[in-house]
């Protein structure tokens, strides 16, 4: 009664919307989350077996939101971006958020050495880079916040988690949907 019967695949099944099946329930599924009704989300995930997010994408943002830079760039290929820019892109404010939370962690020969091998050989934002070598002058992390505007923090803080949840946001444009 709900489909017109026309299977695409297991979770593919064409509804008489047009829509896809799996396409619907993700979408209501991301509803009820902004709604505050999480419980109900995983219950229709659990009950559908459609996730909300890919299981690449959703590594990819674990990654992000713990800090575990170098699995969040291990996943990048999973994501199947449309080119090399993106990438690239992808890569570079990835490392880029590295960079600076060693920098706001007084971190800094580690920050110089993701600065140099890292960020530097990915050739992107080459003006982005000078400036990013001036932060390694910040002797206080408040200096770092009031020069680059950056949310930084301590690790597990509110500023530090925000930091990173704008680093998604910003990423979110350069990632195709799941």
């Amino acid at each position: 009664p709900y489909h017109s019967g026309r299977m695409l695949g297991d979770n593919d099944e064409v509804l008489e919307s047009g829509f896809s099946r799996k396409d619907v329930v993700r979408l209501i599924t991301q509803s009820l989350h902004a709604l505050g009704y999480h419980k109900s989300a995983e219950h229709l995930e659990a009950e559908s077996h459609i996730p909300l997010l890919a299981p690449a994408v959703s590594e990819f943002r674990r990654g992000i939101l713990m800090g575990q830079w170098e699995h969040a760039v291990a996943q990048i290929p999973e994501l199947h971006l449309e080119s090399e820019e993106a990438v690239c892109a992808v890569r570079f404010f990835i490392l880029e958020q590295k960079f600076l939370e060693l920098v706001d962690d007084q971190q800094f020969g580690a920050a110089l050495d993701c600065l140099r091998s890292q960020l530097a050989p990915l050739r992107h934002h080459t003006d982005k880079l000078r400036r990013l070598a001036g932060f390694l002058l910040c002797a206080q992390s408040d200096d770092l916040r009031a020069r680059c505007g950056w949310l930084g923090g301590p690790a597990s803080t509110p500023p530090r988690v925000a930091a990173r949840q704008r680093l998604l946001s910003t990423l979110q444009d350069l990632i195709p949907p799941s």
